[in-house]
C-alpha cells in the first residue's frame, strides 16, 4: 500500500505475522539453546577451579617440604646422629635451625601423612606421640601418598599425590627432584 510524501513513493509496512512468528520462534530456540549450555559451562569452569586449587595446594605443601629437605643435615660444627629419618608415610629433618654448632631437640622437624591429611611437629620420637599440627586442609585436598628416595651423589626425589575430595576420580602429584646439600 503505496503512499505518496512529497511527490515520492514509499513503501510503509512492518513485519507480517508470519515473519514475526518465524523471528520468535528462531530467537526462542537460541535463548533456550544457551539456556541448555550454560549450567554445563559452569559446571566446568567449578572442576577447572577445584583442579587449579588442588595443584596450588599441593605445590604449596611440596614447596615447603622441599625447603625443609634442602635445609637437613645442615650443622656449624660437629653435629651427632642421623639428618634424616624415613619411615613410611613420615619423614623426619635435622638441620642446626640456631647455628650453634649441635643438633637440639626442637631442631628435629616431622612431617607425616595422616587420615589425608598432612601434619608436622618439632621434636620427639620420630614419628610417634602427639603435638602434631594440621598444614593441609582434609575437607579440600586429601594427600595419597608421600614419597622420598635418596639418590646417589646427595639427590632427593619427592612426590606428594593428592586428590580433590569433590572429585576424587583425579588424581594429581608434584614431583620434586633436587639436591640435599648437607647430606
Amino acid at each position: 500500500m503505496p503512499r505518496r510524501q512529497r511527490g515520492v513513493s514509499v513503501a510503509m509496512r512492518g513485519f507480517t505475522l508470519p515473519e514475526l512468528l518465524i523471528a520468535l520462534a528462531l530467537s526462542s530456540l537460541l535463548l533456550l539453546s544457551s539456556a541448555r549450555l550454560l549450567p554445563m559451562l559452569q559446571l566446568r569452569l567449578q572442576v577447572w577451579q577445584a583442579q587449579a586449587t588442588l595443584h596450588d595446594d599441593l605445590e604449596q605443601l611440596a614447596d615447603l617440604l622441599e625447603k625443609q629437605l634442602r635445609r637437613a643435615g645442615y650443622c656449624r660444627g660437629r653435629c651427632a646422629g642421623k639428618p634424616l629419618h624415613l619411615a613410611r608415610h613420615c619423614l623426619g629433618v635435622r638441620w642446626d635451625h640456631n647455628s650453634n654448632g649441635r643438633w637440639e631437640e626442637e631442631e628435629f622437624f616431622q612431617f607425616r601423612l595422616r587420615e589425608g591429611a598432612l601434619e608436622t611437629r618439632r621434636g620427639g620420637v620420630p614419628c610417634q606421640g602427639g603435638g602434631w599440627e594440621r598444614l593441609s586442609d582434609p575437607a579440600a585436598i586429601a594427600l595419597r601418598d608421600i614419597l622420598l628416595l635418596r639418590e646417589p651423589g646427595g639427590r632427593l626425589r619427592l612426590r606428594l599425590a593428592a586428590v580433590a575430595r569433590r572429585d576424587a576420580a583425579r588424581l594429581l602429584h608434584s614431583d620434586r627432584d633436587f639436591s640435599g646439600i648437607n647430606l
